[in-house]
């Protein structure tokens, strides 16, 4: 008891300041307190005088919140330059391309670049850009080919006149029926009995009547189809008529409405 009575006095006789569980007076409250710099109103908390600001002072409010700009859109002048250079970059076997691309755009990440890459319109964009170097490179190389050509020397004077004049002459189409005329007459005067097989004595006919000048050309087409008939029609009409006896028969009744109630139990069973 007289313990208890000591601890009791020493409590009392403490100052008001120093006990624990006490506030410090008004200095504490000055310390934490915040003011509006709009209207100077005194508010305990931070979070008191944001909603004071967003009620009474929004537009104000609303200019001193920032919000950063994390993801910058691509432009399409900017893909473009990047699907170019890529382009470029796989053309020239290059294992690298983040790193060849990075430097063209400062203001973007690594992470930004590759996830661009990722892109479905991107990739069209890189295959686009593909096409139209291999066309160019084409193109340039024909532009060679071509000047090479004109650039070859002439023709010599020691040319035969034969040669440079070979081609009209060959085109000249009245020596090519002469020639085949020759041809046909010489076979005629080494052909003294005429074959049996392919009905050489009709086409030995044919020949003396295409000398005399006459038009057989008809003549040749039945020639051909006497000695090589047309084989395929006889399995072909066979095969229509197989086909009008393979059709499907008709059910009757009965199985048509076996069938339709097997349809009907399917469908009740899917929809329990």
């Amino acid at each position: 008891n007289e313990n208890n009575n000591n601890n009791r006095s020493a409590t009392a006789e403490r100052p008001a300041a120093s006990r624990p569980g006490t506030s410090a007076g008004p200095l504490s409250v000055a310390v934490s307190s915040v003011v509006c710099p709009e209207c100077d109103r005194t508010f305990s908390t931070r979070r008191g005088l944001g909603v004071h600001r967003q009620r009474a002072h929004r537009a104000e409010y609303d200019r001193g919140v920032q919000i950063p700009a994390v993801k910058v859109r691509w432009s399409t002048e900017e893909l473009r330059l990047m699907a170019k250079s890529e382009a470029e970059a796989l053309l020239k076997g290059e294992k690298n391309v983040n790193q060849r691309l990075l430097p063209l755009f400062p203001n973007r990440s690594l992470e930004s670049v590759k996830g661009v890459r990722r892109r479905a319109d991107y990739k069209a964009l890189v295959e686009d850009a593909l096409r139209e170097l291999s066309r160019s490179a084409a193109s340039h190389t024909s532009s060679e080919d071509s000047g090479d050509e004109v650039g070859s020397p002439p023709l010599t004077s020691g040319s035969s006149s034969e040669e440079i004049q070979g081609p009209s002459e060959r085109a000249n189409p009245s020596l090519a029926v002469n020639d085949v005329r020759k041809a046909i007459t010489d076979l005629l005067a080494e052909t003294v009995v005429p074959g049996e097989g392919f009905h050489a004595d009709g086409l030995r006919g044919l020949a003396a009547r295409a000398l005399d000048g006459f038009d057989v050309s008809e003549g040749l087409v039945d020639w051909l189809r006497c000695c090589f008939p047309e084989a395929s029609m006889a399995p072909l009409a066979s095969r229509r008529s197989n086909k009008r006896k393979h059709q499907r028969t008709r059910n009757s009744k009965r199985k048509q409405r076996r069938i339709a109630y097997a349809r009907t139990q399917s469908l009740w069973r899917r929809n329990r």
